[in-house]
C-alpha cells in the first residue's frame, strides 16, 4: 500500500464508514481528490443518504474537485491547517459548486483527522 493510492483511501473510507462522524458527509454525493506533481491518479468518493463514503470508479463529469501538492495534503491531514484555511490560503484548490461544499467545511477536517491514522 502506498500513500494516497486506492488500498489507502479504503482503509480510509473503512474507518470513516464505522465513525460516528460518518453523517456529517450525508448526501454529499461525489468529490474529487487530486495530487498535484505527483504521480498518483486522482480518486473520487461517493458518499451516500448515510454518510457512507465509496470509492467511485466511474467517470464522472462538472464534479465538486479538491487538488493539492502531496506535501500540503500529508499537512492538512496532519492538522497543520483546516480545510477553509487552506483553501483560502491557496494550499488546497477548489473548483466546484462552492454552496455545495460549504455546509460540509467541517466535516472535511474531521476525515482528516481519521485518515492521519494511515499516514505511516
Amino acid at each position: 500500500m502506498k500513500l494516497y493510492d486506492t488500498e489507502w483511501w479504503q482503509k480510509v473510507l473503512d474507518d470513516w464508514n464505522q465513525s460516528e462522524s460518518k453523517n456529517k458527509f450525508s448526501n454529499l454525493g461525489c468529490v474529487k481528490f487530486e495530487f498535484l506533481e505527483a504521480d498518483i491518479p486522482p480518486v473520487v468518493i461517493t458518499w451516500d443518504s448515510l454518510g457512507n463514503g465509496e470509492i467511485n470508479f466511474d467517470k464522472i463529469e462538472n464534479i465538486n474537485c479538491f487538488s493539492a501538492t502531496i506535501k500540503n495534503w500529508t499537512a492538512f491531514i496532519n492538522g497543520e491547517f483546516k480545510a477553509t484555511m487552506g483553501v483560502l490560503q491557496g494550499k488546497i484548490k477548489f473548483d466546484g459548486n462552492v454552496f455545495k461544499i460549504l455546509p460540509f467545511t467541517n466535516s472535511f477536517n474531521k476525515l482528516a483527522e481519521i485518515s492521519k491514522r494511515h499516514l505511516n
